[in-house]
């Protein structure tokens, strides 16, 4: 759900994209996809996670000295939390963002079943954009609501949301007290055209603002 208001103000936030090696051998199984996933978080320095499953939604947060941690594994052994934190498996996974200020790795599959990954990152200061590769100019930042009226605390620093009467729930990467809370946002970022009209081109993730402020 997109937030009510807003204000929209497009400003200058060169970017660029580019394909990231994927292989099926990397996603055989639920280990090698973890660790597939663990190893982009620490090369391209990027700190979250939101995967979208067949059966859920699995969040998750990089730390140096832990890996990745997830959703499932802060839920483990939680009757509430357990049934709404799948397990990371590449049968049943449709796309998965890793994600930081700088920059958002996207893998998905193709039309054909095979995976594919990008990555979009911010362009350095005096950066060429290499010849053929996708690039942009400017963007707007837009904040999206996220399920969740109600928290409990998990394992891992993790944080168990439900939602009003119809009780969905989803844990989220970062802490917050017991109790009624307020919404929480994600940032999407839009990219826009270069030329014509502008409209929107790319879109990516970029932060929890409420997991920012407590850092």
């Amino acid at each position: 759900m997109s937030a009510s208001t807003y204000q929209r103000q497009i400003r200058s936030c060169p970017a660029i994209a580019a394909p990231i090696p994927v292989t099926a051998a990397d996603h055989a199984n639920a280990d090698r996809l973890a660790a597939w996933l663990a190893a982009a978080a620490k090369t391209h320095r990027l700190r979250w996670l939101l995967a979208h499953l067949d059966d859920g939604v699995v969040w998750g947060r990089w730390e140096a000295d832990q890996g990745l941690l997830t959703s499932r594994r802060a839920a483990a052994g939680d009757l509430q939390a357990a049934p709404w934190c799948p397990e990371l498996r590449p049968a049943t996974l449709q796309q998965a963002r890793l994600f930081a200020a700088h920059a958002e790795l996207m893998l998905w599959r193709d039309d054909s079943g095979g995976w594919c990954a990008r990555l979009i990152r911010d362009l350095a200061p005096g950066e060429a954009v290499p010849e053929g590769t996708a690039s942009w100019d400017h963007a707007f930042d837009e904040p999206q609501l996220l399920w969740g009226t109600g928290a409990r605390p998990l394992a891992d620093g993790f944080s168990l949301l439900t939602h009003g009467q119809q009780g969905l729930r989803h844990a989220l990467p970062y802490p917050l007290k017991q109790g009624k809370c307020k919404a929480q946002t994600l940032t999407i970022r839009h990219y826009l055209t270069r030329d014509g009209l502008a409209q929107v081109d790319a879109s990516r993730l970029v932060n929890l603002p409420a997991a920012e402020a407590k850092a």
